[in-house]
């Protein structure tokens, strides 16, 4: 396989740049109605996945794109950066054709986390656990 030269190198991470400015744009415009009334950032979330970037190449990517999405819109960066993470995992997992559907349709990801003993009656007032 050939190794892409440094113009398309450039000329890919120019397009993303424009990409990720269009999606911060619709971002800051819903923002505000996003956050008084305390609703999901349906078009926000839309946005962010139609252009693909659901899935960041590397951590210097994610990293860049969930910083330029909180200066547009915190809701829905956090939203990002939770299926970003849940998209590790299931990446690190063997089943590589769920990671492939969930790509395919922009399924959106998260994780929910249990600890043993955390739902018993009186868990959170004991010391120790």
């Amino acid at each position: 396989m050939a190794k892409p030269s440094q113009t398309t190198v450039q000329s890919a991470a120019m397009s993303n740049s424009t990409t990720l400015d269009q999606v911060c744009e619709i971002l800051k415009k819903h923002a505000t109605a996003v956050d008084s009334a305390a609703s999901w950032p349906q078009e926000s979330i839309r946005a962010i996945a139609d252009t693909g970037m659901w899935m960041p190449a590397n951590m210097r990517e994610f990293v860049d794109t969930t910083r330029r999405l909180a200066q547009a819109c915190t809701s829905s960066a956090m939203i990002y950066l939770m299926h970003v993470c849940a998209m590790q995992v299931i990446a690190a997992s063997p089943d590589k054709q769920l990671l492939e559907k969930i790509k395919s349709e922009r399924a959106l990801t998260t994780l929910a986390q249990s600890f043993w003993g955390a739902r018993e009656p009186g868990a959170s007032e004991r010391q120790g656990d």
